[in-house]
């Protein structure tokens, strides 16, 4: 019986049929066609490109915790029955929602700060 991987050996001498004999386990540490794929499209992507794509994803994190904090204020509220912690996580929330306001609203000219990041990281 073969180990799960070559370059896996001295890290976890198992053998295939100590995990259950899964035989899409050396695939897994060889990566599959789609993840290089991914990897290689990542590559020849742009600063601008990649900075825009990372604002996104903080922007939607910042949305997500925003949503949890009204959800566990309430939550709070109702089980404790106290009023100063789930206040102050409501106004947390509404500062996380000012905040993702103001870099996606555009101005008088039609730029949005969200745009201007790719931009600035290109310089």
């Amino acid at each position: 019986m073969g180990y799960l991987a070559d370059g896996f050996n001295a890290a976890c001498p198992c053998r295939m049929s100590d995990v259950g004999g899964l035989a899409i386990l050396p695939a897994m540490f060889q990566g599959s066609a789609a993840a290089r794929e991914s990897r290689s499209r990542l590559a020849n992507t742009s600063s601008e490109e990649r900075a825009g794509a990372m604002m996104n994803v903080v922007l939607s994190l910042v949305m997500l915790a925003a949503f949890a904090l009204v959800g566990g204020a309430f939550v709070l509220w109702r089980r404790t029955g106290e009023a100063k912690q789930p206040v102050l996580m409501l106004i947390l929330a509404a500062i996380a929602v000012i905040n993702v306001l103001i870099w996606t609203l555009p101005d008088a000219e039609g730029n949005a700060p969200v745009d201007l990041v790719g931009e600035e990281a290109s310089e």
